[in-house]
């Protein structure tokens, strides 16, 4: 099941749930005051706003992680949610590093931390889990903070 991106009347549509979205300045305005987590680092990191149209185009092909089964259906679940993933702060160690943006960040090349961190597979596997229950977005994310440190 895919989350889809849609506009109607300054809200946006994440598959079946909602948040409020400015189209004049691209960003999501959903009250994200409880969705937050803290880096390694120590400082309070907000989760992201989600990416219109986001894509899963930055993981690498399924054949190069044939060699890792286990890694590669986790993977899987984020090629079908990226838009929810994209949402989504990681509390792994790079979390607040520059270049990284969300636990989408964790699966895309060159890096692919996610392969080897396994606080990043554990997330997206909970996320995953969620939304194919029909969860909001936002009790994604606050799913993943009580579990992860938010």
């Amino acid at each position: 099941m895919h989350a889809t991106f849609k506009e109607r009347k300054g809200v946006l549509v994440l598959g079946f749930r909602q948040h409020r979205y400015s189209s004049a300045t691209g960003v999501s305005t959903t009250d994200m005051s409880a969705a937050h987590c803290k880096s390694t680092h120590g400082q309070t990191l907000s989760h992201p706003a989600p990416r219109r149209g986001i894509t899963a185009a930055k993981l690498p092909p399924k054949v190069d992680l044939a060699d890792v089964p286990d890694v590669s259906a986790v993977f899987d679940l984020v090629r079908e949610i990226p838009d929810v993933i994209d949402g989504i702060r990681c509390n792994c160690s790079c979390a607040g590093s520059a270049g990284y943006r969300s636990l989408l960040s964790c699966y895309e090349l060159p890096d692919l931390m996610a392969k080897t961190y396994d606080v990043c597979k554990a997330q997206v596997r909970l996320a995953h889990r969620m939304h194919e229950g029909g969860r909001s977005f936002n009790d994604i994310r606050q799913g993943i903070d009580a579990r992860f440190g938010g």
